[in-house]
């Protein structure tokens, strides 16, 4: 092949190369504006002390420090946050795929008591909950129907029960999407704002004050905005760590085929 060949592909590769380049260029600016520039500006904000009107004071470490060792509600708002989502993911998971529903008429105890009582303010709170899982119960559905109906067959010519198939062919073979449903509800949960904030207002005794309340209320009724945004970065954490979790202790019970681990 000739050097003068090669020289307009060459040109051409460039030229295709800049094409590219520009048709990706509106996306990476608003990546650059609304989400990069966000993330790298709030590591700068949760080490300042800043009420949202004056000039930030950089402080360092100061508003993590506070955070773990002197904030007497921090660890009110993590047991409440904890709480939460033990009781409320399982609750989602259960009613998406319709094991629920047959326990709520048995619930007979007076409504007007529910939100003032420490004990039952939970169990109100997740019923209040359950009207999102119709989405879960759509995503189950769709995991429901691509279970091999000739498993259900076969085992039903061993002589098989309705109790063995669901929890020997059914609930392995849907594993993947209870994993699914259970790190997606448990990151909504940990981010949970509209319970406390519509109903509760983080009572009583601080018992529903959840740390996306505790952040909420840091920020626009305290004015602590650089605190805020520390308690925001220790959420991600949590987050993060809390799914990490999740992932590594699924391969003891979900079910996956042959050449897919």
């Amino acid at each position: 092949m000739s050097l003068a060949t090669l020289k307009p592909r060459s040109k051409q590769r460039t030229k295709d190369a800049i094409s590219g380049y520009l048709f990706i260029l509106p996306g990476m600016i608003g990546f650059a504006i609304f989400v990069l520039y966000p993330f790298l500006s709030s590591i700068y904000y949760s080490m300042t002390e800043w009420n949202g009107a004056t000039e930030p004071k950089f402080i360092g470490l100061e508003n993590f420090r506070f955070i773990f060792t002197q904030d007497p509600v921090f660890v009110a708002s993590i047991k409440a946050t904890a709480i939460w989502v033990i009781l409320s993911v399982p609750s989602g998971v259960l009613a998406a795929v319709g094991l629920a529903n047959q326990f709520l008429s048995l619930l007979g105890l007076p409504s007007s008591l529910w939100l003032g009582d420490v004990n039952l303010v939970f169990p109100a709170l997740i019923l209040i909950s359950l009207w999102s899982a119709g989405g879960a119960m759509v995503i189950f559905l769709a995991g429901l129907q691509a279970v091999p109906t000739e498993l259900y067959e076969a085992a039903k010519l061993d002589g098989a029960s309705d109790t063995h198939l669901f929890w020997h062919i059914t609930i392995p073979m849907i594993s993947p999407v209870i994993l699914l449903q259970t790190i997606t509800g448990s990151i909504a949960a940990m981010q949970s704002i509209n319970q406390p904030w519509l109903v509760t207002g983080g009572g009583p005794d601080l018992s529903t004050n959840f740390l996306m309340w505790k952040i909420f209320t840091s920020a626009f009724r305290d004015n602590q905005f650089g605190y805020a945004v520390a308690l925001v970065w220790v959420l991600m954490l949590i987050i993060l760590v809390v799914t990490a979790l999740t992932f590594k202790l699924s391969s003891a019970w979900m079910y996956a085929e042959e050449g897919t681990e």
